[in-house]
Order: structure tokens, then C-alpha cells, then sequence
């Protein structure tokens, strides 16, 4: 394997992607988010000022972007190079975070579907009563307001329900299954960066370039 673990890491990333078909962006996205780097580094795309009123119908990528798999390499490499983090404790608890998050999605999802599915069901029935409702739309509304979003009313209820039906997957089983596939991938895909042989092949590595380094 590739002596560094970042590398190997970042390669796992897209051994993940590959075998599971699903955007690699997802693992990214919660590795820039546990390393810090969703505040250091600008993601591709991103708007200069993503909270003007005029991005406000637009998807979330248009407006915030998204991290690259290159953009997390290489803030990986400054968080060892210049911060001076070592790349097994980087790395290892990287890949075990990733693995909570993923574990979480996986064993947690009928438990967050009635969440959603209760959370729709009590702005509907705002939408449908909003005399019984009327101090906390008008809140919502102040909020919206401050906020530069403009008037909020109980039409916006129902198209936040509606979003959460929308969004409610057809095949619970199917899709209950596939969360725990990806779990499996990424232990699958991880296992070999986290076994001792390989750590232990990195420290020599880097113990020689250390004593390497002071010689010089």
C-alpha cells in the first residue's frame, strides 16, 4: 500500500464511491466537517455571500458548492505537515467518525423516519389550523423577516411537510438495506488502512524520516 495514510485514505474514498455507485461527496463531506476544514477551506462553487435573499430558491450546492476529494487531500496534508498532526491519529479517528456517521444513518433509520414523518405531520396540522397556531407563525414570520427571507405564513408549513413526504423513501426495507451496505463498504474498504501491519509499516516510515531529518 501507499506509505502515506492520507493517500490511502483518500484512495479508500474512491474504492467506497466505486463500490457502492454513490457520490463520493458524502464521505468528503463528513471528513472536511470532523477535520475542520468545512472552516478553513472555500468549497468549489460556493456564492461570496450565501445568505442574500437571492439565493434563496436555489439547491443548496448552487449557493454553498461542495468539497472535493482534492481540496480534503490536500488539508489533510497541511493539518500534518504544518499543524503537525500526526497522519495514524488523523486518519484512524477520521475512519472511525465516518464509521459512526454511517453507523448512525444505518441502525438509526426507522427511528429518524418516524421523527420525519411526526415532524410533517405537525406542520400539517398547522397548515390546517393555523387560528390554533397563530403565536408561533407569527414568530416564524419575525424570524423569516429579520433574516431577509421575507414574510413567512402557513403556506410555508404545508411546503415544509410536503418536502418531508417527498422526500420519504418508497421502499423503506430497500432502503434501510442500502444504508447498511454502505456502512459495510466503508469498514470493508477502511480495514486495510487500520491494521496493525500497516500502521506499523507507516511509524517505521516515519521514524526514519524523522531521525533522517535531524541527521541532515
Amino acid at each position: 500500500m501507499d506509505g502515506s495514510l492520507i493517500n490511502q485514505y483518500c484512495d479508500a474514498i474512491q474504492q467506497w464511491s466505486s463500490i457502492t455507485s454513490e457520490d463520493e461527496y458524502a464521505i468528503v463531506f463528513y471528513s472536511m466537517i470532523h477535520s475542520g476544514g468545512v472552516w478553513h477551506v472555500t468549497a468549489e462553487g460556493a456564492v461570496e455571500d450565501p445568505e442574500n435573499p437571492i439565493h434563496a430558491n436555489k439547491p443548496v450546492r448552487e449557493v454553498h458548492g461542495r468539497h472535493t476529494l482534492s481540496q480534503l487531500r490536500q488539508f489533510l496534508v497541511h493539518l500534518s505537515t504544518d499543524i503537525h498532526i500526526l497522519e495514524d491519529l488523523l486518519i484512524c479517528g477520521l475512519i472511525a467518525t465516518v464509521d459512526r456517521e454511517l453507523e448512525s444513518l444505518a441502525l438509526g433509520f426507522h427511528e429518524g423516519l418516524q421523527r420525519a414523518q411526526h415532524q410533517a405531520l405537525e406542520w400539517q396540522q398547522i397548515y390546517d389550523h393555523p387560528d390554533q397556531h397563530a403565536d408561533f407563525i407569527q414568530l416564524m414570520d419575525a424570524l423569516s423577516t429579520n433574516r431577509g427571507h421575507g414574510p413567512f405564513r402557513p403556506d410555508d408549513f404545508l411546503r415544509m411537510a410536503n418536502t418531508i413526504w417527498k422526500l420519504m423513501p418508497k421502499d423503506p426495507s430497500a432502503e434501510e438495506a442500502r444504508r447498511k451496505s454502505l456502512l459495510a463498504a466503508w469498514r470493508r474498504v477502511t480495514a486495510p488502512i487500520i491494521r496493525r501491519e500497516n500502521l506499523e509499516t507507516w511509524l517505521s516510515r516515519y521514524l526514519d524520516d524523522v531521525v533522517g531529518s535531524r541527521k541532515l
